[in-house]
């Protein structure tokens, strides 16, 4: 009896334990089968959601204080993968194995295989510097990219791995039947990508036959949201639902709502022109800002609608930010939404803008074309300056010439002494007294040939000798005039000419612009004396980026300033377009010949160039000093009541002279032009999110 008591009590406790293992294993099961993509990880910035500073602004502060902060690129020092390319992150592996998810749980991506770089990961140079030396050192290098040879698709297109195509095979080969963003759609240029002329420049001609082309911004005109804001695209708004990946599937970005405006999309009379004499027969109109007044943001800052606030709400955190990139070569772009699109600022009297400085212009509209701005540097044309130079090795003694004198071709600019030049001299007068007895011989053997002394083979024989002697001459005249001698300088009696030295002549006419060595100093044959060029002739060397390329021709007319005075200014055109793009800067030089009679510029100069491009339309011209960079927009402050001042979101197109060519204001509009910063301080005070901040007086 005892012992069946001990079985059945063995026989429970193994059934209780096996329950045990089979409940924990089936929470396993279920708590991996449930595990979705929440982890800790921005996958658009490619670090910890928690840490993301593009995502949550509020989070730049607490790295600035550590301190763990990259000032060149903005972000926290330790996310930077610019300046540190080796970071690793443990969240980004769970994130890749999670979003594998194929059939076999245990087959994740922890294959030897780089896809930020397409190399295996034990061979990525660019995560693990520490390997370059052993790619130099099997002489695999390719120095014009940076990376080994065996790792650079530029050079050799054909190269492939085998650990990418099973990276390939296994992230296309999963269970889940969720669409990838395979849509035509170029997210960059806001296009369809089978119709991208960014993306594919061979579509350009295309579309100019059409002809379906915006020659202001070089894009066709049905892709141009400058000039046609409301234009829509139905693979967009798919493409956007795919990219907001809701729980809800239902869950879409079909709302009431447009976004480029804020205001309802059924009720926005920018995207839909007729409804706006519906809004005026209601009396709801902003004659001012041209916009329902019940729309008016300018007039009415409180404005709110229900369906912002859902569509804030919907929109991936990836696209409530702007990625800062710039809309222009050199200006950055706008967010969409800040906390200073609604702030006023109220002065604290009508006489506060007299004391503090503000000056008030009228925005105008002045005809002008687009321009493609870029730096350069002046110089003086090839061919129209020359490098003087000695032949032989001697030392400077003399300048005949001082510099800035004008000087002609063929004048003494400098005397150098040479041993070598009285060697010279001594083969000139040997060759010269050769050929005078030859001469003299065969003069009198050709007056005994006319008595029959002299046989006719003798007369021969002393002419070869005369020819071989005339040949020697040449040769040493030849030299000595080759290095600077004249020929009547030989004329003159030995003894009166001193034969050491040499004098250094111009090659062309013009002016002696530089020394190029000193008195005393040994020069060496090719070496540079002085630089003579004609100083009214200036080429400007510019570099193009690749983008603006087709927009570039011969003939172009170009305007030239000085980086550090505006009033030092030329015009030129384009006579040069380099065939060869740069491989490291993907930069085009090229060469614009301006004449300095008309500048003041001169050589060595950095210059900012301007080439006009398109065709004259109607802009809004505004002073530089009104418009304000207030950390996440450019600013322009509209004065909307005699005591108010509100800020303005603008994009600045390009710059012409000392004003921006800028979109967003309205013809008439009072703007601030002097004082904007003491605006900009006051916006950027803490508290200005209640919407309104005093000046007082």
């Amino acid at each position: 009896m005892q012992s069946r008591s001990i079985i059945l009590a063995t026989v429970l406790a193994i059934a209780i334990s096996i329950s045990i293992l089979t409940i924990k294993s089936t929470g396993n099961a279920s708590q991996s089968s449930g595990q979705q993509l929440k982890l800790d990880w921005c996958a658009e910035h490619r670090v910890p959601e928690s840490e993301c500073t593009k995502c949550n602004s509020e989070l730049i502060q607490s790295f600035k204080d550590k301190p763990d902060w990259c000032g060149g690129h903005g972000i926290p020092e330790s996310h930077c993968y610019l300046c540190n390319p080796g970071i690793k992150f443990a969240q980004e592996i769970e994130y890749q194995n999670q979003k594998l998810n194929t059939k076999s749980p245990t087959k994740q991506l922890n294959l030897d295989w780089c896809g930020e770089h397409r190399v295996p990961e034990s061979e990525c140079t660019k995560c693990n510097s520490e390997l370059i030396q052993s790619f130099k050192e099997k002489t695999d290098w390719c120095g014009g990219h940076g990376i080994p040879e065996s790792h650079c698709y530029l050079c050799n297109p054909g190269i492939t791995f085998a650990q990418e195509i099973e990276y390939q095979r296994q992230n296309s080969d999963t269970k889940s039947s969720a669409k990838q963003y395979e849509f035509d759609w170029c997210a960059e240029h806001r296009v369809p990508e089978s119709e991208c002329t960014k993306c594919n420049s061979e579509l350009i001609q295309s579309f100019k036959d059409k002809p379906d082309w915006c020659g202001g911004h070089g894009i066709p005109e049905s892709h141009c949201y400058l000039c046609n804001p409301g234009i829509k695209f139905a693979q967009e708004i798919e493409y956007q639902n795919q990219k907001l990946n809701t729980k809800s599937p239902t869950k879409q970005l079909n709302l009431d709502w447009c976004g480029e405006h804020r205001v309802p999309e059924s009720e926005c009379t920018k995207c839909n022109s007729e409804l706006i004499q519906s809004f005026k027969e209601k009396t709801d109109w902003c004659g001012g800002h041209g916009i329902p007044e019940s729309h008016c943001y300018l007039c009415n800052p409180g404005i709110k609608f229900p369906q912002e606030a859902e569509y804030q709400e919907s929109k991936p955190k990836s696209d409530t930010r702007s990625q800062g990139k710039p809309n222009t070569s050199i200006y950055r772009g706008n967010v969409d939404y800040c906390a200073n699109t609604d702030a006023v600022i109220q002065l604290a009297s009508l006489q506060t803008a007299d004391r503090s400085g503000l000056v008030v212009s009228a925005v105008s509209v002045v005809p002008s074309r687009e321009l493609i701005e870029a730096s350069g540097e002046t110089e003086f044309a090839a061919n129209a300056s020359s490098m003087m130079t000695s032949l032989t090795t001697g030392t400077l003694v003399e300048w005949a010439v001082k510099q800035g004198d004008s000087v002609s071709k063929g004048q003494v600019i400098a005397r150098m002494e040479s041993i070598e030049v009285t060697i010279l001299r001594a083969d000139f007068l040997h060759a010269k007294a050769i050929l005078s007895l030859s001469e003299t011989t065969l003069q009198r053997k050709e007056n005994l040939a006319l008595e029959g002394i002299t046989s006719q083979k003798e007369i021969l024989k002393v002419r070869s000798e005369v020819e071989r002697a005339r040949a020697e001459y040449q040769k040493a005249l030849t030299i000595l005039t080759a290095i600077g001698f004249k020929e009547n300088e030989f004329k003159k009696k030995e003894t009166s000419v001193r034969t050491s030295l040499i004098p250094i002549r111009s090659r062309r006419s013009g002016k002696l612009v530089e020394y190029k060595a000193n008195l005393g100093s040994v020069v060496t044959p090719g070496q540079p004396l002085a630089l003579v060029a004609d100083t009214h002739d200036l080429w400007v060397t510019s570099q193009i980026r690749e983008k603006d390329l087709p927009k570039i021709s011969l003939g172009q007319t170009a305007s030239v300033s000085a980086d550090v005075n505006d009033f030092q200014k030329a015009t030129g055109k384009v006579i040069w377009i380099s065939d060869v793009i740069n491989p490291l800067t993907r930069m085009v030089p090229i060469h614009i010949d301006i004449d300095r009679r008309d500048s003041n510029l001169r050589a060595h100069q950095y210059v900012w160039v301007e080439i006009e491009i398109g065709e004259l339309e109607d802009r809004f011209v505004i002073p530089q000093s009104a418009v304000q960079w207030e950390g996440c927009c450019n600013v322009v402050f509209v004065v909307v009541a005699p005591d108010r001042i509100q800020p303005r979101k603008v994009t600045v197109e390009y710059a012409s002279g000392n004003s921006y060519v800028v979109a967003g204001l309205n013809e008439g509009e009072q703007i601030v032009t002097q004082g904007s910063y003491l605006l900009k301080t006051e916006l950027l005070k803490e508290g200005i999110g209640a919407g309104c901040c005093g000046v007082g007086a």
